[in-house]
C-alpha cells in the first residue's frame, strides 16, 4: 500500500499505546482468546486513530493474506516433518546420540552452533519449525525447561540473520550501498560471543527461573517400531535435507550463464529450494526412510501427520492476527512519526540508526518493513556520505539488529513462539520478548565497541 494515512501525531501515540494496553487486558484480565483480542485491538487502533473503514478493512485483508502466504504451507509442512521424526523414533536418536557425544551441558553448544549454521541459508521460520524437534527431545530427555534450549535455538537463527545470503544483510547493504563483504566479515566477529551472552548465558538463566515443559502435543512418543530405528546418519542427512535443498537454491542464485543445459538444471534447483517444496521432499523422504523401509504401516503414517497438524491451525491463526496488528500500524503511520522524531536528535549515526530501528521495531512489528523504513531515514541524512566503508557496514549491521529487537505482541514470530511453546501471554513477555531485547542491547554493545577502532 502505498499511501500511509496521516493523522494528528499526538493522536497516534495516544491511540497506539491504548491499544496496546487493551490487547493485554482483554488477554490477561479477560481471559480473552489471542486471535479475537488482537482483531479487536488492531480494530481499535485503526478506527481511533481515524484511518477510513476501506484502509482499516485493507489493513485486516492484506495483514492475513501476506502472513498466511508466508508462513501457513511451511509451518503445516514443518509440523509434519517434526511429527515423523517424532512418531518413528527419529528425533530420539538425534537427541540420544547428541547427549551421549557432547554430555547434558554441551547438548546447549550443539543446538547453538546448529541453528547458528541453518539459519544462514534458511528462512528463519523454516529453521526454528526444522529444528525444533530436536529440542523438544533434548528439553525431554534432560528434563530441563524447555526454555534452556529454545532460547539458544532461536539465539542462533536470529543473529545469523545478519550473515548474507539472508535477505537482511542483501536488502540493507543495497539501501545503504554498505559494502556487503565487509558486513559479512564484521558479522562473523559479532555472531558468536553475541550468541555466549544473550543464547547461551541468557538461556540458562531463563531456563532455571522459569521451568517451562515440552507441550504435551508433542512430548508423546509414538513410536511403535519395536527399536527399529534409523542410524543417526540417515536420520541426520534427512533432516538436513530441507536445508541442503535450499542452499542449493542459493547457489543456483549466484550462477549465470547462457547454456541451455545449465539454466535447466539452475531452474530446478531454485525450485526444489523453495522452502515449501524442500519440506514437501523432505516429509517424503521421512515417509519411506523413517517409516515404511522401518516397519510402519502407511496408514499409521497418515494418522501421525494428520495428528501433526492438529496444533497448526491455531498457530497460523493467531500469527496472522499479529499480522493485522503490524498492518493498523504501519497504515496509520505510527512507524513513520516515531522513525522522524528520533532521526531530528542530534546522536552518533550509529546509535540513532539503531534508535531508529529499534522504534519501527516494537510499532509495526516486522522486521523486513523496519529494516527498509530505517534504511529509506538514513539515507538521506548528509553524515551518511561521510562515513568510511567499515562504519557503514557497521550501521548496517545496527540496522538489521534493531529491526529484528524487542518482539512483542504485533510480531507474527511473538505469537509462533507462543504457540509452539505453549506458553500464556504473561510468561511470553518475560522470556521471548525479554530475549530479544536483551540480545539485541548485547549485539548492539559489541557493534558499537567496534565501533570506536573504525574511523
Amino acid at each position: 500500500m502505498e499511501t500511509i494515512f496521516v493523522a494528528d501525531p499526538l493522536r497516534l501515540i495516544i491511540v497506539a499505546l491504548l491499544g496496546f494496553a487493551l490487547l493485554l487486558f482483554l488477554i490477561i484480565r479477560l481471559k480473552l482468546h489471542s486471535l479475537i483480542a488482537i482483531l479487536v485491538s488492531a480494530a481499535f487502533i485503526g478506527f481511533g486513530s481515524g484511518m477510513p473503514t476501506d484502509m482499516v478493512l485493507q489493513a485486516f485483508t492484506t495483514g492475513i493474506t501476506n502472513t498466511l502466504g508466508s508462513i501457513a504451507l511451511i509451518v503445516g509442512l514443518g509440523s509434519m516433518f517434526g511429527g515423523l521424526l517424532a512418531a518413528t523414533g527419529a528425533a530420539e536418536v538425534l537427541a540420544n546420540t547428541l547427549i551421549n557425544r557432547f554430555g547434558s551441558n554441551k547438548a546447549v553448544i550443539a543446538i547453538g552452533i546448529t541453528s547458528l549454521l541453518v539459519g544462514i541459508p534458511v528462512f528463519y521460520d523454516a529453521a526454528f519449525i526444522i529444528l525444533l524437534p530436536l529440542v523438544f527431545q533434548v528439553a525431554r530427555k534432560t528434563g530441563q525447561s524447555l526454555l534452556t534450549f529454545v532460547i539458544p535455538l532461536v539465539s542462533g537463527i536470529g543473529l545469523s540473520q545478519m550473515i548474507a545470503p539472508t535477505p537482511g544483510p542483501i536488502l540493507v547493504s543495497g539501501q545503504l550501498s554498505a559494502d556487503l563483504g565487509i558486513m559479512t566479515l564484521f558479522a562473523l566477529l559479532i555472531v558468536v560471543p553475541a550468541w555466549i551472552l544473550s543464547g547461551y548465558l541468557l538461556g540458562k538463566m531463563i531456563g532455571r527461573r522459569m521451568f517451562v515443559p515440552v507441550p504435551e502435543t508433542f512430548a508423546a512418543n509414538d513410536n511403535s517400531n519395536n527399536g527399529n530405528t534409523a542410524s543417526f546418519s540417515t536420520v541426520l542427512l534427512i533432516m538436513l535435507s530441507p536445508i541442503f535443498l535450499i542452499l542449493l537454491n542459493t547457489g543456483f542464485s549466484m550462477v549465470e550463464t547462457e547454456n541451455t543445459a545449465l539454466n535447466i538444471l539452475k531452474e530446478v534447483g531454485q525450485f526444489i529450494g523453495q522452502p515449501f517444496v524442500a519440506l514437501t521432499i523432505a516429509n517424503l523422504l521421512a515417509l519411506y526412510f523413517l517409516g515404511i523401509r522401518r516397519g510402519f504401516k502407511a496408514g499409521d503414517l497418515e494418522q501421525t501427520m494428520t495428528k501433526a497438524l492438529n496444533p497448526v491451525a491455531i498457530i497460523i491463526l493467531v500469527t496472522a492476527g499479529g499480522g493485522v496488528l503490524r498492518y493498523m500500524l504501519e497504515y496509520s503511520g505510527t512507524a513513520t512519526l516515531i522513525g522522524n522524531f528520533i532521526s531530528s536528535m542530534h546522536m552518533p549515526i550509529i546509535v540513532v540508526a539503531y534508535i531508529i530501528a529499534v522504534a519501527l521495531r516494537v510499532s509495526i512489528g516486522s522486521a523486513v518493513v523496519s529494516m527498509t523504513m530505517t534504511a529509506g531515514i538514513l539515507t538521506p541524512m548528509p553524515q551518511m556520505a561521510e562515513l568510511s566503508p567499515a562504519y557503514l557496514a557497521l550501521v548496517a549491521l545496527v540496522v538489521i539488529n534493531g529491526a529484528t529487537s524487542f518482539s512483542h505482541v504485533n510480531d507474527s514470530g511473538f505469537w509462533m513462539f507462543k504457540e509452539y511453546m505453549n506458553l500464556d501471554l504473561k510468561t511470553t513477555l518475560k522470556s521471548w520478548t525479554l530475549y530479544t531485547g536483551i540480545a539485541s542491547i548485547v549485539t548492539f554493545l559489541i557493534i558499537l565497541l567496534i565501533s570506536f577502532f573504525v574511523s
